[in-house]
């Protein structure tokens, strides 16, 4: 089973955190990752 995990520093700008976090989420989904995971601090 594969799973991706996204973990990430965070900046006030709240956008910012959301658009790196989705990008990150894209690049799993496209690496065929059927378990995704996103880490919220």
């Amino acid at each position: 089973m594969k799973i991706a995990l996204v973990q990430q520093h965070a900046v006030k700008e709240m956008e910012d955190n959301v658009a790196r976090g989705l990008a990150a989420l894209k690049e799993a989904a496209r690496a065929s990752t059927p378990r995704l995971c996103a880490h919220r601090r």
